[in-house]
């Protein structure tokens, strides 16, 4: 995680035009969870699992690949698809530990599969993070209302990505059900 955020810092430090408002957010919740981590040390409870799995659902293929990528980075196995009615298959039959989601997507938005995966047994509480070119106030709205975790802003940070993968799904696994929810 602590190589996760160094690498992050470094492209922002060499990339500043990439320094917005999700990478900002992305190392602060990074922070905020390496200092829960350091509390936990103190009382270990090794939560063994299924290991984790990430879905991915964006119409657009270069997108798509790119937060596949990403995620390899972090070495996250991962599920994605450019279809959202075939991500909602998946997600009734499923547990994933995090959810990536496009929200321009034909037949059915982004917004429109999360308030329907909220629904679902299995991934009611898996954090949903929205990978998109809307930023405005209102998307940002939306993407909460729907059940959204957070938002990046496309374009993003391959290390962004990451770094906000890792954290999610590391604090399911490691902190206490009671902790703040992932972001």
């Amino acid at each position: 995680m602590a190589s996760a955020l160094e690498a992050l810092l470094k492209e922002l430090y060499e990339k500043p035009k990439y320094v917005t408002a999700s990478s900002l957010r992305t190392v602060a919740h990074t922070f905020d969870f390496l200092g829960a981590l350091f509390e936990q040390a103190a009382q270990p409870e090794a939560k063994t699992g299924a290991p984790p799995i990430v879905l991915v659902v964006d119409d657009e293929i270069i997108s798509r690949q790119a937060v596949v990528l990403a995620l390899a980075r972090a070495s996250l196995a991962c599920i994605s698809t450019d279809d959202p009615h075939l991500a909602l298959k998946l997600l009734r039959e499923n547990h994933f530990s995090l959810i990536f989601l496009d929200v321009e997507m034909p037949t059915l938005n982004g917004f429109e599969l999360c308030n329907q995966l909220r629904l679902l047994t299995a991934n009611r509480t898996t954090p949903v993070v929205f990978v998109t070119s809307l930023t405005d106030f209102e998307s940002r709205a939306r993407s909460v209302l729907s059940g959204g975790s957070d938002l990046i802003a496309k374009p993003f940070l391959l290390m962004e990505l990451a770094v906000k993968a890792l954290s999610c799904v590391l604090k399911q696994q490691i902190l206490p059900p009671n902790s703040p929810p992932a972001a």
